[in-house]
């Protein structure tokens, strides 16, 4: 069975991490042969099932290659997820703003959105209260910007 993008990104779209998950099927074994884009969404996917080491395996592949600006984003986001769930929260924090710059860099709003409401979130709960009130701003203009 081959890893079908499309029908990833809809799935994941709505909520059904697990079935991107089984999406892989067995494709596990040839994970490697995924683009890209597919393996940076899986990654994403696998944090929400509590696949942390596949998840953060898959989003190392491809958030330190030539891939495009948005690929990396989606990979650091998953990264950031993954390192909230360790604890390590000052890393979780450095992931989600190179996931916002790379968005940025790479034109995609709706990605930027979700990288800084992420940011803002674990900030929250790592009680940075300082840098909330900033952050809040720039939360607010990048969901308003993303349209989402």
């Amino acid at each position: 069975m081959e890893f079908d993008l499309e029908k990833a990104r809809e799935l994941f779209d709505s909520g059904q991490f697990a079935s991107v998950a089984r999406t892989l099927g067995h494709a596990s074994n040839h994970i490697r042969q995924i683009q890209p884009r597919g393996r940076s969404l899986l990654a994403h996917a696998l944090v929400y099932t509590g696949r942390l080491a596949l998840a953060a395996q898959l989003a190392d592949s491809t958030g330190n290659t030539d891939s495009p600006p948005v690929v990396q984003a989606e990979s650091h986001i998953a990264l950031g997820l993954v390192r909230k769930r360790e604890g390590r929260i000052d890393d979780a924090c450095a992931e989600f703003q190179l996931a916002a710059r790379l968005a940025k860099e790479g034109g995609d709003y709706r990605l930027l959105a979700w990288a800084q409401a992420h940011l803002f979130r674990v900030m929250a709960d790592g009680l940075f209260e300082p840098n909330l009130t900033a952050l809040l701003a720039d939360v607010r203009k990048c969901v308003s910007n993303a349209g989402d």
